[in-house]
This record gives C-alpha cells, structure tokens and sequence, in this order.
C-alpha cells in the first residue's frame, strides 16, 4: 500500500532534473560506479565502467539531484531501441512480449545516492516523481521496465505501484538475484487523474503524477497527452 502522506523537502537548495553536459553525466557515472562496487554488483575496474555499452548509448536520459553544486543522486532510463536495453540480458522472451504491449518502453537503470547525504528516502520519492513525469510527458514513454533485488521490488510494489513478473533469478548485468517490474505508465497517470476523497494513498499518488513541486526543474515544453488534457 502507497504511503498516504506526500513526502516533503526542507532543503529548498536541491533541484531534481535532467543532467546537463558530459562533466554531470561523468560525475553520475562515477557515483554509480562507486555504489555498485561497494554492493558487489560490479568490479572495482574503471575499464568496465568506460565500456559498458548501455551506459553510452544515445537512448539513455540521465537525471541527477543536485544540492547546491554537488550532484548527490541519480538515475537514467534507458528507452527501448534497435540497441536494447539491459533488462534483455535478463528475460529475454518477457522483453519481447512487453514490446508487443507497449508503444514506447524505458528501463530504469543506474541508479545511485552519495552514501553521506542524509533523507535518501524522501529524495527517492522526488526522485521517482520526476522520472516518472519526464518520461511520460518529454519521452513518450507507456512503459517501465524495473529490474531490481527481490527486498527493492517489494518497496517498487508497494510505493510506485509496479507489478511483478515471473519469479527472481540470476541478473547476469549485476550478478545478483533479480526480479523483473513493470508499471504501465498510462495507466498509472489516468488513475490519479481524480482520486477519490479519503482513498488510501490518494495523496501520495497526487505527489507522484501531478502537484507541482519546486524541486523538479522540467523542461519548457511537453507532449499533449491525453490523460492530461483529461483534467483541464
């Protein structure tokens, strides 16, 4: 179940949006880096990082929060492409089933918080709220591929309102024990276009889909989504 309560920021010096130039890109990679070596996803060689192929391809969109001038957190999507995304190292014949279902796919990926900056938990909320906004609105995205450790995709379920499929095995892209979640995005915005009064987790979802928050630096322009032209 969403938590029924928004979450709030106290600190008004951080703004969540797009990274801007190859040095923020570069700092992002590097705090993923650091925070996959350290859970043991990845080794401790900097030639891996420069090499992985999902990490440069022109599909990926970086986001970054930023509190003053240090890049604090972060994470991409990956939009589905003639190049793939890497959830098709994992499930392969999932993969294809979901882009017969879907228009437009992103997986998310590369995700990282510095491990000394504090309310890492509310940042991922805002976090989640932009990404998910940005690639419904600016990329045309219908669908979400998440692949994550079993204990993470319970919290993706509960919160975000993702769904499980099959059962974990081995994610040869972490080398760790995965399960594969997705969220049909259009869906998910439709629903909270007008939530009941009092439904459960009613305000969370608002938080997630459609209050303004002056944290989240969008971009000027957006898609006409149908969704939203739904609530003018």
């Amino acid at each position: 179940m969403r938590p029924r309560r928004a979450p709030t920021l106290t600190n008004p010096n951080i703004v969540i949006r797009l990274a801007e130039g190859d040095e923020e890109i570069r700092i992002a990679d590097s705090l993923v880096f650091r925070n996959y070596v350290d859970l043991g996803y990845w080794q401790d060689n900097e030639r891996d990082l420069a090499q992985n192929r999902y990490l440069h391809l022109p599909t990926r969109r970086v986001f970054v929060v930023v509190d003053g001038s240090r890049i604090v957190g972060t994470v991409s999507t990956i939009l589905d492409s003639a190049h793939g995304i890497p959830a098709d190292v994992f499930q392969p014949a999932i993969v294809a089933q979901l882009r017969q279902s879907a228009d437009t796919i992103a997986e998310i990926s590369a995700f990282a918080f510095a491990k000394d900056y504090p309310h890492q938990h509310n940042l991922l909320h805002f976090l989640m709220a932009f990404i998910t906004r940005y690639s419904f609105y600016y990329s045309g995205v219908d669908l979400f591929v998440a692949v994550c450790t079993p204990k993470h995709a319970r919290f993706y379920e509960a919160h975000y309102g993702f769904r499980r499929l099959e059962t974990a095995a081995l994610y040869t892209y972490v080398k760790v024990k995965a399960q594969m979640l997705v969220l049909n995005l259009r869906e998910a915005f439709e629903a909270t276009v007008s939530p009941r009064a009092g439904e459960p987790g009613a305000e969370f979802s608002r938080f997630l889909y459609h209050d303004e928050h002056p944290n989240l630096k969008f971009p000027v322009s957006k898609q006409d989504r149908p969704v939203w032209a739904a609530t003018a």
